[in-house]
């Protein structure tokens, strides 16, 4: 598989740096282990928590909008997106807190792909639709 090689500038307190040193560590290690997994990083955003990456790509910014109001737990960056989960598999995510509307929208690569329901975020994989 092609490699490419990209450097960033991170600027953080010495405390959230440390935790992405960590988590980066866990990136690597594990690909050389050839560990599958998915990875989390704890980051408080509206407290002390405050990073900024440069450069950084603003296409992503409407999808990371919309998955930080929905109220997941844990967001997932994929190849083509983001996912959520919650800790609590039986707690719904909170309400889009700009609307107030239970329902949010769907976003694949920056391209707006349906409208989901609240009742679709909850519903156990297991289910069927029907």
């Amino acid at each position: 598989m092609p490699q490419i090689t990209e450097t960033f500038t991170v600027t953080t307190s010495p405390e959230v740096m440390e935790r992405l040193r960590r988590f980066l560590a866990l990136l690597h290690f594990n690909s050389r282990f050839g560990h599958s997994g998915t990875f989390c990083m704890e980051l408080d955003g509206d407290g002390e928590d405050q990073v900024t990456i440069d450069p950084i790509n603003f296409r992503f910014a409407p999808e990371v909008d919309l998955l930080a109001h929905v109220g997941y737990d844990f967001e997932i960056a994929q190849n083509s997106g983001y996912s959520g989960a919650n800790e609590d598999k039986s707690r719904p995510p909170r309400y889009d807190v700009r609307t107030g509307v239970k329902s949010a929208l769907m976003y694949k690569d920056g391209n707006y792909l349906r409208e989901i329901k609240y009742e679709e975020v909850v519903q156990d994989p297991g289910q069927s639709e029907g």
